[in-house]
């Protein structure tokens, strides 16, 4: 587990700015020192410069990795995701395929699909493979 320094200071520039803004908020407003117009103006500004840092590509809210970790590659290895599951039909087919060819991949499932299929998603890790968030 990481020290809360630790992960604070691994936090990108932009992101710790965010958390600044909206613990001024969180303060401030209750107390009257800053204009309730002032402060939401402020964390809708915010909530924008972080949508831009989600752009592909963008750097503002750390790095963006669009190549495997340098070791890996040396290891000839690729990254194998699947989007959009867990779905009954085809993830056990899926992970018959993987398990057949002795791979390990990261499923990106959706919550509510998750949540419907919670004994899948169970498998999925089960059989070695990682479960990531899609959406939710």
């Amino acid at each position: 587990m990481r020290r809360p320094l630790a992960a604070w200071a691994s936090l990108s520039t932009a992101l710790r700015l965010t958390v600044a803004v909206h613990v001024l908020a969180l303060i401030a407003w209750p107390l009257g020192i800053i204009a309730p117009g002032w402060l939401l103006g402020a964390v809708v500004l915010n909530h924008g410069v972080l949508l831009v840092g989600m752009r592909p590509g963008s750097r503002l809210l750390g790095p963006d990795m669009r190549r495997l970790p340098p070791a890996s590659a040396l290891r000839g290895e690729v990254a194998l995701t699947f989007d959009d599951g867990p779905d009954p039909e085809v993830t056990p087919r899926v992970l018959d395929l993987l398990d057949a060819a002795g791979a390990r991949a990261s499923f990106f499932c959706i919550g509510a699909a998750a949540r419907a299929h919670p004994a899948l998603v169970r498998e999925i890790v089960r059989r070695g493979h990682s479960v990531e968030n899609h959406t939710e």
